[in-house]
């Protein structure tokens, strides 16, 4: 009976070591493994961006009328773009505006621009022609976070057209270059 006793307490024994040593070696595997990884937090902030130009020239240039008796006709052109980004805050939106800065419309015409933005509602409302002059006028409303693309076709799309409004003040050979600025400001 003692030799069954020492028997069944030895038996324990191991068990109780083999447990303990189990044990011991899963914990040091989860700290072994722990020190194998690492975290970070990683902090995204959008910028304010409100960015735009312009492509290509327009060349407005005024010929024969068909009809004797009759003025010249307008001319137009809608070769120019007009391309922004801007990152706006929910519930605000930008708009673009138009002045002349340098230069003087013929006498006896009227330089007309209208608008056409390219793709989705964010990109703005345009439609409106203004008479250009050297106070600056809504183009483009409504703007939200967008970007216009950078694609041969892509963005706001400017129509300028020249009106004659008084025959007898234009100047045979006379020739004007005008300079526009665009600005892109808070929709108010």
């Amino acid at each position: 009976m003692l030799l069954t006793l020492t028997s069944r307490l030895c038996s324990d024994m191991k068990y109780t070591a083999a447990v303990v040593i189990a044990v011991l070696v899963w914990a040091g595997m989860g700290r072994g493994q722990a020190n194998h990884t690492a975290s970070h937090t990683v902090r995204i902030v959008v910028a304010d961006v409100a960015v735009l130009d312009v492509s290509g020239n327009v060349n407005l240039e005024l010929e024969d009328t068909p009809q004797a008796g009759a003025a010249p006709l307008q001319v137009s052109d809608d070769s120019a773009l007009l391309r922004y980004t801007t990152t706006s805050a929910p519930g605000t939106a930008r708009r673009v505006t138009a002045a002349l800065i340098d230069g003087e419309v013929p006498g006896g015409t009227l330089l007309a621009l209208e608008t056409a933005p390219s793709g989705g509602a964010d990109r703005g409302a345009g439609g409106i022609q203004v008479e250009l002059d050297y106070t600056a006028q809504e183009i483009i409303t409504g703007i939200g976070s967008c970007a216009t693309g950078r694609s041969p076709n892509q963005g706001a799309q400017l129509n300028y057209t020249l009106k004659v409004l008084e025959p007898e003040l234009l100047s045979a050979g006379s020739e004007e270059t005008l300079t526009v600025l665009f600005t892109l400001c808070d929709d108010f």
